[in-house]
């Protein structure tokens, strides 16, 4: 048994969805990720968002997949508030892209935040680790993510 075990690549799946329509059965393969929600506590950061959530990811983390849909669920310390995220996998691949990077002990990687806005009630991925003004250089929106279950249909 060992050695047909070698032989198989594994990947991380973490939720399998079936959909059948008639005799037609269809596979949605959903890799799940959890982050903790924060206060924000710097005062720069208080003046764009009330709550922010941050994990390291390889860029490439994901880069060989395509049927994959990456489901990333966000809760404060008190409970899950509803805020889950669909992203099809090259959609989140390139927000990984664009994730701030940082030299770590295991390499290079990217810090993924994702803040929730106090100005407009949108949730945005920064681009970059500190700054004045929400623009397309410092943040991307994802609130279009925010509950997309439709996109698994």
């Amino acid at each position: 048994m060992p050695f047909l075990l070698e032989s198989f690549q594994f990947h991380k799946v973490d939720l399998i969805l079936r959909k059948r329509e008639g005799k037609k059965t269809e596979y949605k393969e959903i890799q799940v990720k959890y982050g903790r929600l924060y206060e924000c506590g710097p005062k720069w950061e208080q003046k764009h968002f009330d709550h922010t959530s941050w994990k390291f990811m390889r860029p490439e983390e994901f880069s060989n997949f395509d049927n994959l849909y990456i489901a990333y669920v966000l809760s404060p310390e008190s409970g899950y508030k509803g805020d889950i995220f669909i992203f099809p996998v090259k959609d989140f691949n390139l927000l990984l892209q664009q994730a701030i990077p940082s030299k770590t002990a295991k390499g290079l990687q990217h810090r993924v935040y994702f803040s929730h806005c106090i100005h407009d009630d949108r949730w945005y991925m920064r681009k970059q680790a500190k700054f004045e003004e929400l623009t397309e250089e410092s943040v991307v929106d994802i609130t279009q993510y925010r509950r997309a279950f439709d996109l698994l249909d």
